[in-house]
């Protein structure tokens, strides 16, 4: 076999698949599927009442609302003891498969400590909005 034909032959297989990827791509745009960037965990991030910045982390919390905002499908957010409001139609609006846990302990470092009892968390509408608004095609799991 010439080098011309094993060419010839790559080119008849190569072309097919790029055409192929090409065209599913623009059907995924043109129907506004963007892929998601993949991530190999879940996310975990860490709320206080008083947290501030973007870190969301145990040692540097940052605020409810910025947490649900960064937070994507399969990510758990921890929730420091003490009262949260909100300014908008609800104090949380969950739009992902996320899962919140309330009665975090606000430690900085070291294990995570959940105890509802000792560490109480209060979402509260103060009599003005929904607590929690629940929206899009989502997975409600009980545990």
């Amino acid at each position: 076999m010439d080098r011309g034909t094993v060419g010839s032959r790559r080119w008849r297989l190569v072309l097919p698949l790029a055409l192929g990827t090409a065209v599913l791509m623009g059907l995924l745009l043109w129907l506004g599927v963007a892929p998601e960037p993949a991530r190999a965990d879940p996310g975990v991030l860490f709320v206080k009442p008083d947290g501030s910045g973007t870190a969301c982390t145990q040692s540097s919390p940052c605020d409810l609302q910025t947490a649900l905002a960064q937070a994507t499908d399969g990510d758990t957010i921890y929730i420091a003891t003490g009262t949260y409001t909100g300014t908008g139609d609800a104090v949380v609006i969950v739009t992902k498969s996320i899962t919140l846990y309330g009665g975090w302990d606000g430690s900085p470092t070291g294990d995570v400590v959940r105890d509802p009892e000792n560490y109480p968390t209060t979402l509260d509408g103060e009599r003005q909005r929904r607590v929690v608004y629940i929206s899009g095609n989502i997975r409600l799991h009980r545990k």
